[in-house]
């Protein structure tokens, strides 16, 4: 992201982990020239059925910090980070004060204006200041349509670049505190990569003002936030779990929606076989277009994020336009 501007420390780095590629860009953006962290996850592999290589439980180990989103997310670090050692260690950003939280969605009910209503502020009492213990969490899965999620709310949460404002401090305050020596470094990395972060926001706002009330069909909810913060109109969602394929009365289901709505497009996603949205959109007006959550084909860094919101962007443009 041009608009990042990142500073320079010669002081010794901690050693950082973050599971996937758009984590990994923020904690980047705020480590700055410090040391580059370490990924677990190619943009290109779904968090969703990933295991850990013995490379990877190293890494782990030796890390002084890792960054993820929560175990709703990366179920495969769940009981690793629970085997540390230090608390301080292991970082769930999905518990960060501040974030906008929204539920999963139920994508046989979506309507026009009803499908981002469940937003809250995440709340931080007593119990969860400075814990990052997911042993309660991992224990109460909910269960939903056929399926379960760990905890209750959708973890994508990093496609609200708001929620990435929020993610940004929070790394910042931790690097902080454990690396004191570069905390100038790290706070003012935060406040320039937040600026940019304001400017990106402002961007895509305007770029997709002219598309906010066209319906689409969504994969899943791997794009709900940033539905929910840029106003975009989804119709449905093709599946609830991208482990579990589409029913048989999902897919007629849809197909009528797509029949007698007025349904622009249907997105797929780069992380998943889309030969699914083929078969949903045969012999239909309907255009197909695929969305990538997680940044497959980007350069990996502080770059990352802002070059992915622009091409979510931009895949929302091409279809909905």
């Amino acid at each position: 992201m041009s608009t990042l501007l990142l500073c320079t420390s010669a002081n010794a780095a901690p050693k950082v982990v973050a599971s996937i590629a758009p984590i990994h860009s923020l904690v980047s953006m705020v480590m700055g020239d410090v040391a580059e962290p370490e990924l677990l996850l190619n943009a290109n592999v779904s968090p969703h059925d990933f295991s850990l290589k013995p490379s990877d439980a190293r890494a782990i180990q030796n890390a002084d910090v890792v960054f993820w989103v929560g175990p709703a997310l990366e179920a495969f670090l769940a009981k690793p980070l629970e085997a540390l050692d230090s608390k301080d260690t292991n970082v769930a950003l999905i518990d960060a004060k501040g974030l906008t939280l929204l539920d999963f969605r139920d994508g046989e009910k979506i309507a026009a204006a009803g499908g981002h209503k469940d937003a809250h502020e995440h709340e931080d009492d007593d119990k969860h200041e400075g814990e990052h213990d997911h042993k309660d969490k991992q224990e109460a899965e909910h269960g939903h349509h056929g399926h379960t999620h760990v905890g209750d709310h959708d973890p994508h949460i990093w496609l609200d670049p708001r929620n990435a404002a929020v993610m940004l401090e929070a790394i910042a305050m931790q690097l902080e505190s454990i690396d004191p020596e570069n905390a100038e470094t790290y706070r003012t990395n935060a406040h320039n990569a937040l600026s940019g972060l304001q400017s990106l926001e402002t961007k895509i706002s305007t770029e997709l003002s002219n598309v906010g009330k066209k319906a689409f069909v969504a994969f899943h909810d791997g794009t709900q936030y940033f539905e929910a913060r840029f106003g975009l109109n989804a119709k449905g969602l093709l599946l609830d779990n991208p482990e579990v394929s589409a029913s048989a009365a999902r897919m007629k289901s849809l197909r009528e929606v797509l029949k007698t709505e007025d349904v622009a497009c249907i997105f797929s996603e780069t992380q998943f076989n889309s030969d699914v949205t083929a078969t949903l959109t045969e012999g239909l007006n309907v255009k197909v277009e695929v969305l990538d959550p997680l940044g497959a084909g980007i350069e990996t860094g502080a770059g990352l994020y802002g070059e992915l919101l622009t091409k979510l962007t931009g895949s929302f443009q091409r279809c909905l336009s």
